[in-house]
């Protein structure tokens, strides 16, 4: 039983020797954590930027919208953007540009050519007796119009799609003084 005894507490300092080493690498390790943290690393915050958007239509017509931005990574925003051109950038707001080969919205829906009473040819949301300009065409020689033409455009032509659109710019176009 002596002898037991003394195994007993063998063991006994060999499991206390175990905890105490325990202990010091616990210590050790926190101590190790601690200071990494005290060296101040800075967390970046999201940033908020707002975002202008300009769409620019076959048409002429330009789109306009404003967003607020919420950036967490620069990598995924520039991504996002990626088909967009940057036309301005500051601190607060960036200017993003896209130029679209169709007709916009508008003229698609309400879209007329047509002659305002001074001889110019314009785009009108409408008819061109309700005098809302779009789009004006400059520096067109109408009295070169031919006579259908010319009246087909004092009452309006309705713009049908984006082929007939450019068939009509083509043709003002031919007008132009050389």
């Amino acid at each position: 039983m002596l002898q037991t005894l003394k195994w007993v507490k063998e063991k006994r300092y060999i499991v206390l020797l175990l905890l105490l080493v325990m202990v010091f690498v616990m210590i050790f390790l926190s101590q190790i954590i601690v200071k990494s943290e005290e060296k101040n690393i800075p967390v970046l915050a999201p940033q908020v930027l707002q975002v202008k958007l300009e769409t620019v239509y076959l048409d002429g017509l330009k789109k306009e919208e404003y967003i607020d931005e919420t950036i967490l990574s620069m990598e995924d925003f520039w991504a996002y953007y990626e088909d967009w051109d940057l036309i301005e950038q500051s601190l607060e707001e960036m200017v993003f540009r896209k130029t679209i080969n169709e007709l916009s919205p508008v003229v698609q829906i309400h879209g007329y050519f047509g002659m305002s009473e001074d001889g110019k040819i314009h785009i009108y949301d409408g008819l061109p007796e309700d005098e809302q300009i779009i789009q004006s065409f400059f520096q067109i020689d109408t009295r070169k119009l031919k006579g259908k033409l010319k009246e087909e455009l004092a009452q309006g032509i309705k713009v049908e799609d984006k082929s007939q659109f450019n068939k009509m710019v083509k043709e003002f176009r031919n007008l132009q003084p050389s």
